[in-house]
């Protein structure tokens, strides 16, 4: 049964070269954290994201040097 008395925001920054490119928050269209710290050691997060073209081939370019910046923010949801 899903936790219905939180939100989440969630946001993405690829950043390659020391220049930073902000995924947009409507191309994240899933997220999903498996955590089971008793088989684990620490939570898998799984993400579907659809990148425009032009930011896919910049990390296509920079992949072995390139990052991935996640910042999850968790609230009440009657806090928002």
């Amino acid at each position: 049964m899903a936790n219905l008395e939180y939100l989440y925001d969630i946001s993405m920054t690829v950043v390659v070269n020391k220049k930073k490119h902000k995924i947009p928050s409507e191309s994240i269209n899933m997220f999903m954290i498996k955590y089971d710290y008793v088989n684990m050691f620490a939570p898998i997060i799984y993400t579907q994201i659809n990148l425009n073209v032009e930011l896919y081939n910049i990390m296509q370019k920079f992949r072995s040097s390139g990052h991935i910046l996640l910042e999850i923010k968790k609230y009440k949801k009657d806090e928002k």
